[in-house]
């Protein structure tokens, strides 16, 4: 259990899911997708996370969201990683395809080390070669002794730059 947030019992399998539009297309489409939530919301009970970019919208981001998001590109960085745990709130960091799994330790301690226990890490893939994404089955493994674990698929399927301008998918 994490303080703000239920979402699932370490001792028991079980699956969780987020679900979550990965930009916004429109102001219209943001609109649609947000009321169909809020819809079932209210049937389900359903936690808000979102991602935080810098330490200024972390105060202020905790005020509505049950858990704080990191992004892969900002899962080093110590400021906005401590900011977010100062909250209080769950933290999910995504694992940058950068980043091996046996590094992801230091990233939970910094959350732990500001008070806070809500530590969840998302794996993405690791980069195999060139526009390549894959996911290492091991890290998993090796992750959720710090936390837990979220396995985000879609990006295990793609192939960056390989659309041109644009994520491919395989």
């Amino acid at each position: 259990m994490l303080e703000h947030a239920t979402i699932g019992d370490p001792n028991r399998s079980g699956l969780f899911l987020i679900a979550e539009p990965c930009v916004i297309e429109s102001a219209d489409t943001a609109f649609t997708t947000a009321a169909s939530l809020a819809a079932l919301a209210g049937r389900l009970r359903l936690r808000v996370l979102s991602d935080v970019h810098s330490v200024a919208e972390v105060e202020r981001a905790a005020q509505v969201l049950d858990i704080l998001q990191i992004p892969a590109f900002l899962c080093r960085q110590t400021d906005l990683v401590m900011a977010a745990a100062a909250t209080g709130r769950p933290v999910n960091v995504k694992k940058g395809q950068f980043v091996s799994s046996t590094e992801m330790p230091h990233v939970a301690a910094k959350i732990r080390a500001g008070g806070n226990d809500g530590v969840i890490l998302t794996e993405r893939g690791t980069s195999f070669g060139y526009q390549n994404l894959v996911a290492d089955m091991r890290s998993f493994a090796i992750m959720r002794e710090y936390g837990l674990v979220v396995f985000d698929a879609s990006h295990s399927v793609q192939s960056p730059g390989r659309a041109g301008e644009a994520e491919g998918v395989q």
